[in-house]
Order: C-alpha cells, then structure tokens, then sequence
C-alpha cells in the first residue's frame, strides 16, 4: 500500500480515506477493533476507500487503527497499519462574561477541555466603544477599549475552538465595558454651624456608586471620616468667628472601575455673634445713629423695631 499511514479525522463527521497500492490491480479488506473513546463499535469492510463517521467522547484526540491487507489475484501482500487521529469536538470552559474597565489594558484567558485546543476570534464594532473590528488568535484576548458613554456597553467576543484543523463549539464571551464615571453635582456647598446639612451625589452614570473622604480641618471639631452612598450627612462643628472650608473627596465607580475624582468644598459657616453695646442713650427728636459689629468679619445684619408705648414711631 502507498497512502498515507497516517489520517487526521474530525469527530462526528463523514471522512474518507483512499487506499493506493503500487499494484494496478490491488483489492483491500480492512479492518478496524473498537477503541477507548470512540462510541463506533468494530467494523471491517472491502474496496479502495473507507468512509466512516467517528465519534469520539472525549476531550482529547483518539488514535484509530486500520488493519488493511491488500490481494492481487487471492495472494495477500504486506499488512498495513493506518492510524487514524479523531479529533474532539473542543469546548472553551473559561468564563462567558467579563467586566473590564474603561480605557484600561485588559487580558481574557481562554481556557479548554481540550489540552491541545487552539483558538480564533474576532470583535465586532458596537457602538459607544471608539475600537474598530478586529481579529485574533491565541488564548488571551488583550485590548484596551474605550467607552465614550456614561453608561456601560457590553461587547462580544466570538471565539472559535479547534483542534489539529477541527473546529469545536462556538463560544460568545459578553464583556462588559464601564464608562469612566464622573460627578455632575455643584462643586460647592454652603452649611450652617452645628446643623445636620446633607449633599446629594448625582452623576452622569446612572448605575454609579460612591465612596467618599473628608479628612479633619483645623477649626473644625469633627474628626476624620469615610462614608460611601449618594448622600453625605453631617452636622460639622465650627469653633471659630470665621467660615472654614471642609473638602469632600469622592469617588464614583461602576461596577467595580473607578471614574473621576471629584472634590467638594463645603463652606461652614460660624455661628456669628454680636459684639458691640447691648445698650445706647439716645435724645429725643434727633437722628441717632447705632454701629453693629460682629467677631464674624462677613457678617451681614437684618433689624427689628417693634412699637413701643410713649413713643410715636410705628414698628
């Protein structure tokens, strides 16, 4: 016989092999014992081709073997071995999501039953991601991909399996892009002294979470906190005559990326007092003219007068 001793089959699938023999008149009978792995029992057969459909169950290539004995006019000739590789049918057993983060270098491994499995992909465009299609091979996917919404947008990947020029099952994996979260609320605050006062955190991300920091203030009793959620509630103590500015450090994430940092600055204002005569002489008839001062060097003033018995002026 002068075909090739060796085939490479894919499972499940109708292959033929074509015996040759240098004698023009050859006729083959062949032979093929069950094997370990491949659901086809025994089978044996006559004629210059064998055609079979192999299924193997596992996840690794089976070898198969042909006994073929070729005959000129009754005479055998020389017994030959064909071995025949059944591939698998390869799956791809990694993850089929993935969460990456917003214009961040970032590495999908793929991984298979199969140990000799090798793979291709390819990424189509989707809108709200900057990247344009692309193809690949190998077992990682690395891509920085950039999110222009504020929104996250999931892009998939189609990842094709093959072992030795047998391609397996299709696999889709579902990446989730995160867009970088910002804070659209004000970037400043105006509180009282001692008074329970709350900021609410917006942003343009309507899936964002928060973590914030406010670290201690000279003029300010409160110590250091962290807090996290989309309020921040505090009753900030000023112990001075003049407003002191607190910083607010927040950080907006979504599912797990951090967006863009955002500072508030929250003005707490003094209790002012204050600080000139509880008391005055004035004449009557004439203009008489009282000067209010405060310890607080901001202070602004509002006055009341009510009507008083033995004086002609109204309220």
């Amino acid at each position: 016989i002068t075909s090739e001793a060796t085939a490479n089959w894919c499972n499940d699938t109708e292959n033929t092999y074509e015996i040759t023999s240098n004698s023009s008149t050859a006729v083959f009978d062949w032979e093929r014992a069950a094997v370990a792995g491949i659901t086809n029992g025994p089978a044996s057969g006559t004629g210059d081709e064998i055609t079979e459909t192999l299924v193997n169950e596992t996840d690794e290539p089976v070898v198969v073997r042909y006994v073929i004995t070729p005959s000129v006019n009754g005479c055998d000739g020389v017994a030959f071995n064909l071995d025949v590789t059944v591939n698998p049918t390869a799956t791809i057993t990694s993850e089929a999501t993935a969460n990456w983060c917003n214009d961040t270098e970032n590495t999908y491994e793929i991984t298979s039953a199969s140990s000799t499995a090798t793979f291709e992909w390819v990424r189509e465009a989707v809108a709200g991601i900057t990247n344009p299609r692309v193809e690949g091979s190998g077992d990682e996917i690395t891509e920085t991909l950039v999110n222009t919404t504020d929104e996250p947008v999931v892009v998939r990947y189609v990842i094709t399996p093959s072992v030795n020029g047998c391609e397996g099952t299709v696999f889709n994996l579902d990446v989730t892009v995160n867009p970088t979260a910002t804070i659209t609320s004000e970037a400043t605050a105006n509180w009282c002294n001692n008074t329970e006062n709350t900021y609410e955190i917006t942003s343009a991300s309507s899936t964002a979470t928060f973590e914030w920091v406010r670290e201690a203030v000279a003029g300010i009793t409160n110590p250091r906190v962290e807090g996290s959620g989309d309020e921040i509630t505090e009753t900030l103590v000023n112990t001075t005559d003049e407003p002191v500015v607190v910083r607010y450090v927040i950080t907006p994430s979504v599912n797990g990326c951090e967006g863009t940092v955002f500072n508030l600055d929250v003005t707490v204002n003094p209790t002012a007092t204050i600080t000139s005569e509880a008391t005055a002489n004035w004449c009557n008839d004439t203009e008489n003219t009282y000067e209010i001062t405060s310890n607080s060097s901001t202070a602004v003033f509002d006055w009341e007068r009510a009507a008083v018995a033995g004086i002609t002026n109204g309220p």
